[in-house]
């Protein structure tokens, strides 16, 4: 269905168009949220304001873009909103979820999002924006509310970082001895020699 049709029959009250409204876009949204805030229950709560949000400006949207694009700034919005109110009493790495086996997350997830975390907002942003949620760069520049050239600019130095980081990290693991590489000498004698 086409987005115009969609929004004129919500704005109608038609129940099964909302139903379709939230089904589209409320994965990709949940995703951002929850890559930039790490934590599912938040990336929840913060999905759920979006769409509260989108709800009260649904009849003031005029198609200047995607409801797609749209719903993205919102939820920028509403990340940055929620970010100013806790950031002086906690700072964003400590309030990542801890990965435990029973999450089934792999090494290389954490590692990403470990490297994620070494970039500031505003690099973040844009790469998840246009790696991630697969937006144009135009599309992220109409979320972020900033020029291409400036997304291009923040994609650019994002990609350096996280091959730097990753790429450090890596050489750091590497370098590490295996614990089964390990000898005990203390429990050596001449007699096991």
């Amino acid at each position: 269905m086409r987005e115009k049709a969609l929004v004129k029959l919500i704005l109608k009250g038609d129940s099964s168009a909302g139903e379709m409204f939230v089904d589209t876009y409320y994965p990709p949204v949940y995703r951002l949220l929850l890559h930039l805030c790490r934590n599912r229950d938040i990336a929840e709560d913060l999905a759920q304001q979006t769409f509260a949000a989108a709800w009260k400006g649904l009849t003031e949207f005029r198609f200047g873009s995607s409801i797609g694009t749209w719903l993205h700034q919102i939820a920028r919005r509403e990340y940055m909103h929620w970010l100013r109110d806790i950031k002086p009493t906690l700072p964003i790495h400590l309030m990542c979820e801890t990965t435990n086996s029973e999450q089934g997350h792999s090494t290389n997830r954490m590692l990403i999002y470990d490297a994620l975390a070494q970039l500031s907002e505003d690099q973040r942003l844009c790469f998840l924006l246009v790696y991630v949620q697969q937006l144009t760069v135009k599309e992220a520049s109409l979320v972020l509310e900033i020029p291409v050239g400036t997304v291009k600019s923040r994609l650019f130095a994002a990609r350096e970082k996280l091959k730097l980081f990753i790429t450090e990290d890596l050489e750091n693991k590497a370098e590490q001895p295996k614990q089964k590489d390990l000898v005990n000498v203390e429990g050596v004698t001449n007699e096991t020699c």
